[in-house]
């Protein structure tokens, strides 16, 4: 979460003051397509959890998450193409709902039978800890460097997560067998 808001505020504000967009642009376009993608991606990831299993999705999307920060921030060059940028933006919103269907059904099933309530509301609370962290650091980095070089910040922040989340789910499914 941290790493997609990290990217999210950055790209925003890139195509805002660096790129001339109009913030209503921007918004219209993420409250409109973002948003019906976001649902999308959410029923679909809900399905893909109980099909494939919400530990192997959630390896599978932080991986996801991983190859497009890198991927979108090394062809930062062809932002200014609108459709690019779109494109860009608008997969940007499906990020969060496709981690959220993997990981919340994770963080759910390692709940302890009498507390669960409170555990599951920590880990929501992280979460949106994650955002807030997140939305701090790209504007503070933002007075330094550049959206692309926070994105592939933000992509190597998220194939860190992808490697511990496999290897934390691999250590429990050896610890359990």
């Amino acid at each position: 979460y941290t790493c997609n808001a990290l990217f999210i505020r950055a790209y925003n504000h890139h195509l805002i003051k660096e790129l001339g967009w109009r913030d209503t642009d921007v918004s219209v376009l993420t409250g409109t397509y973002g948003m019906v993608v976001a649902v999308v991606v959410a029923l679909t990831g809900g399905y893909l959890a109980d099909r494939i299993g919400a530990r192997r999705l959630l390896v599978i999307m932080l991986g996801v998450v991983a190859v497009y920060l890198i991927g979108f921030n090394l062809l930062s060059g062809d932002w200014v193409q609108r459709s690019v940028a779109r494109t860009g933006l608008v997969a940007l919103y499906f990020l969060d709902p496709a981690v959220s269907a993997a990981a919340i059904p994770v963080l759910m099933s390692i709940c302890r039978k009498g507390i669960e309530g409170s555990q599951f509301t920590t880990y929501m609370a992280f979460v949106n800890s994650g955002d807030i962290v997140g939305t701090f650091f790209a504007g503070n980095a933002l007075l330094y460097v550049s959206a692309p070089t926070i994105g592939l910040a933000a992509g190597g922040l998220a194939v860190v997560a992808t490697i511990v989340a496999l290897l934390t789910i691999r250590h429990y499914r050896k610890k359990d067998a």
